[in-house]
C-alpha cells in the first residue's frame, strides 16, 4: 500500500480485523492521534445518531479525483 494514507489504512484495517472478533481498543495511539476509552457500555445506538445532520450536503469529487494511488 503506497501513498500518503497507506500506513493509516494497515493501521485502520487492523483494528478492523481485532474489532470484528468481539475485540475493543482501550487505547489506540495512530499516527497523529490517540485516544483512550474511559466507559464501555454494551448498548444497541439509534440509527439516527449515524444520519447525516440537517443542512448536510454531499460533497462530490470532480472525475478523476478518487485519491487512489497507482503504483
Amino acid at each position: 500500500m503506497g501513498g500518503p494514507f497507506g500506513r493509516l489504512e494497515q493501521q485502520v484495517q487492523g483494528l478492523s480485523a481485532a474489532a470484528a472478533g468481539g475485540f475493543f481498543p482501550l487505547k489506540w495511539t495512530g499516527t497523529h492521534d490517540s485516544w483512550v476509552a474511559t466507559k464501555i457500555e454494551r448498548k444497541t445506538l439509534d440509527p439516527s445518531l449515524f444520519a447525516p445532520p440537517p443542512g448536510y450536503t454531499q460533497m462530490q469529487m470532480p472525475a478523476g479525483m478518487s485519491g487512489a494511488q497507482k503504483p
